[in-house]
């Protein structure tokens, strides 16, 4: 008994430290909460499209644009529409964001750094919020698409400093101003990601003109969400036949309970893939954290096991004494299996089947 009580004392605790831990990591994942930060006022929901190598090597600028059109006229169509408000003047109700990953060349004072880079449009930082030394992000509010943000890594090779901001270096002979220095990520997950070495982020037009494309171009929208899977629904049919080509992924629904298991159970297959997918580094991360996640779910379900197991066993052994057999008699206890609501349950729904065959 001693054991027993002992076993389902530590499976409770461990059930609140594996719940804590998931619950504070997941809210600090920042890069899958741009749906909870974008609007309080209705549910939103954070897609990604991963576009093919194959398919899609060479950017157009109408591309994407012509994309979140046809998503808005699935959204426009369906039956919700009269829920989702129109926010900018080109009658799209929700933010997005292009990127695409390569490397890139950077020259200051006959020094030059052969960087990973990503090419971003001015609303990527929205959904990625980089950890910022100095400076800004590149935005909207930019007139020009010169601006650059470095790491601290090729800050220190190139200046010997981080605090850099304003200074001018060349791209493909093209001067680029440092608008920010961010601190690149040192966890174990974003090294194996590609951040072991170091990154800037350019603009779409200079990673085009002036960078080597070598990953896919990532479309991630914010979409407004008010019934379950509408937003991953509208991204599916706009898609088309394109569907099959591409990797569609819900952040916002990605580290929930069933959506982890599923992937586990998946062990293997998952690692599979017949796209001409290369995953820029937060969707590794990501992916990465889809894996911790459906373990500590896996875990929590074998202690919640315990739990049951060892509710059942002092049951048992209840049963077995003097107290419970006195109880017994003055109240006339019955086994759980023994009590009349599971008749009740039954007539109930023996009622319900015939009224739906009615």
């Amino acid at each position: 008994m001693k054991k027993s009580k002992l076993i389902c004392v530590i499976a409770v605790i461990l059930m609140i430290i594996t719940g804590s831990y998931i619950s504070i990591k997941k809210n600090s994942l920042s890069d899958q909460l741009a749906a909870e930060r974008w609007s309080d006022e209705q549910k939103m929901d954070q897609i990604s499209i991963i576009y093919p190598l194959d398919s899609y090597g060479t950017y157009e600028g109408v591309f994407f644009e012509d994309k979140a059109h046809r998503i808005q006229d699935s959204i426009d169509k369906s039956a919700v529409a009269g829920d989702v408000i129109i926010t900018d003047e080109q009658g799209i109700s929700f933010p997005y964001s292009v990127c695409v990953s390569g490397e890139i060349s950077i020259q200051y004072e006959g020094k030059s750094v052969t960087t990973q880079s990503l090419g971003v449009d001015k609303k990527f930082f929205t959904i990625h919020p980089v950890y910022l030394l100095y400076g800004s992000y590149l935005s909207d509010r930019d007139l020009m698409d010169d601006g650059i943000v470095i790491d601290d890594d090729i800050a220190w090779n190139l200046f010997g400093s981080s605090d850099v901001v304003g200074k001018c270096v060349e791209i493909g002979g093209i001067p680029h101003y440092i608008k920010g220095v961010i601190k690149k990520s040192d966890d174990r997950f974003s090294k194996a990601a590609g951040l072991d070495k170091s990154i800037c982020y350019v603009s779409l037009d200079s990673m085009r003109k002036y960078g080597n494309v070598t990953g896919n171009y990532v479309l991630e929208l914010i979409l407004p969400d008010p019934v379950e899977n509408f937003a991953i629904n509208m991204v599916r049919e706009s898609l088309g036949s394109e569907l099959d080509a591409c990797v569609v992924v819900d952040n916002t629904n990605r580290y929930n309970m069933k959506v982890c298991m599923d992937k586990l159970l998946d062990f293997g297959i998952r690692s599979m893939s017949r796209k001409g997918i290369v995953y820029p580094y937060f969707e590794n991360v990501a992916r990465a954290w889809e894996d911790v996640f459906g373990l500590l779910y896996a875990v929590q379900c074998v202690l919640c096991a315990v739990i049951v197991l060892c509710l059942m066993y002092w049951y048992i052994q209840f049963r077995r004494t003097e107290l419970y057999r006195r109880m017994k008699n003055r109240m006339k206890l019955k086994a759980p299996w023994q009590w009349g609501i599971w008749g009740v349950l039954s007539e109930k729904t023996r009622r319900r089947t015939n009224e739906k065959k009615d």
